[in-house]
């Protein structure tokens, strides 16, 4: 038994013949990787040669097409900066009417216990301190946005007689287009219950928009006042009850 196995030993076991040729030297992997290397960098500059002239052409018209993008972009921007000043004018009217009942709620307060108006002019306003300081500035009454409104009675805002149960806010001087959103402002219905007409006062005449059947109507509708407002110089009054 112990003569086999030393025989055994001494034998020199042969590999299969699908081992040996899988077998992969450190050589024959270091040139397997270099030629892979070579091959990746022959494909990217095949790559580059063939799109590079797409490239040259794309920055050529890019370049040739730059007076047409400037020529397209700055009508956009000029489109965009209207509707944002479009934009602004209404919210800064929407805060001017809101800020006209603000200060139509204070008159009323210190009238509230008396039978009429009479005697409330924008100088009656200012020496007993009807309204809120913060709609006073150089003796003269503003809204948030600059603008001087008159109180008292039609369009040249004079002293209320007596017996008058309604009383005028005054913004002159507004161009068409300042004159149509003022009219057609919408107004909240805590303070559209408050406004007995809404009048516009210019060279052709004055119109009052009432409450009723007539042809100028409250609530004033959109576009009402397009027909109405002249190129300048007119006057919305609004009437308080």
């Amino acid at each position: 038994m112990h003569g086999r196995f030393s025989a055994c030993l001494k034998c020199k076991t042969k590999l299969p013949v699908l081992w040996v040729n899988l077998m992969v030297t450190k050589e024959d992997l270091k040139k397997h990787l270099l030629s892979m290397k070579d091959f990746i960098s022959a494909q990217c500059t095949a790559f580059i040669q063939y799109t590079r002239p797409y490239l040259h052409d794309t920055a050529a018209k890019a370049v040739e097409n730059k007076e047409s993008i400037i020529k397209i972009s700055v009508p956009l921007v000029l489109i965009w900066a209207a509707l944002y000043s479009c934009s602004a004018s209404q919210r800064l009217v929407a805060q001017n009417v809101s800020d006209i009942f603000d200060i139509s709620d204070d008159i009323r307060f210190q009238y509230a216990g008396k039978p009429d108006y009479w005697g409330l002019s924008t100088q009656t306003v200012l020496q007993e301190k009807m309204i809120s300081d913060s709609f006073i500035k150089d003796g003269k009454i503003h809204l948030a946005g600059g603008e001087e409104i008159l109180i008292g009675n039609g369009a040249n805002a004079d002293v209320v007689m007596p017996r008058a149960t309604s009383f005028d806010i005054v913004l002159p001087h507004l161009n068409k287009a300042q004159c149509i959103s003022y009219a057609e402002s919408k107004i909240s219905k805590e303070d559209i219950v408050k406004l007995q007409r809404i009048s516009i006062s210019n060279s052709s005449g004055v119109y009052a928009f009432e409450w009723g059947s007539g042809k100028y109507q409250l609530p004033v509708k959109k576009y009402a006042g397009k027909d109405i407002c002249t190129g300048s110089d007119n006057t919305l009054i609004w009437t308080i009850q």
